[in-house]
């Protein structure tokens, strides 16, 4: 949180913050000090102590016992995370595209804005990768087209995210004909 004091003496401004029950929250530095003219910021990190998975609006108040300054923010619980990963066919020619869609979900719901990596493994071994954000509906995509001399076989698909600390990997295979 940002404080910018102006027209007043240096002053240490509190912070607290006021979160949903189920929730711990802790600054790195809970008390700011700051001189006209100046800024400073610190870190709020919360911890789940029995709160559910879901969206949590967190307010953030500021005083040196004169001046209020507050500001809130969205935080988004996650506990769990899984990936699925499907083409829109089991098997290719050359020079048709190969559509690629992985599904990104926390406790059953779909989760977007997500950073997914593809990785596509060719039956020669050979790799491309490129990555995709996941839609409101918790999905995205990757398109690769396939040339005229593309080598024939099995050919894999990964797809990879993280959020936090948690990763979710799902893989799926296709043929080239």
């Amino acid at each position: 949180m940002p404080l910018k004091p102006s027209g007043c003496p240096a002053a240490t401004f509190l912070l607290q913050a006021d979160v949903p029950a189920g929730l711990l929250a802790t600054f790195a530095d809970p008390g700011l000090d700051l001189s006209p003219g100046t800024s400073a910021s610190t870190t709020l990190t919360l911890t789940a102590t029995g709160a559910p998975d879901g969206s949590y609006t967190i307010l953030v108040t500021a005083t040196n016992g004169t001046h209020v300054g507050s500001a809130s923010a969205q935080a988004m619980l996650i506990s769990d995370l899984a990936a699925a990963v499907w083409t829109d066919k089991p098997s290719y020619a050359g020079n048709q595209v190969v559509s690629v869609t992985a599904l990104m979900t926390h406790g059953g719901a779909p989760l977007p804005n997500v950073s997914v990596r593809f990785t596509l493994t060719k039956a020669n071994g050979s790799v491309v990768t490129g990555t995709a954000t996941s839609r409101p509906d918790g999905t995205a995509g990757f398109s690769y087209r396939l040339k005229g001399k593309e080598p024939s076989g099995v050919y894999a698909v990964q797809a990879d995210a993280s959020v936090n600390e948690l990763s979710a990997t799902a893989a799926t295979t296709f043929t080239v004909q």
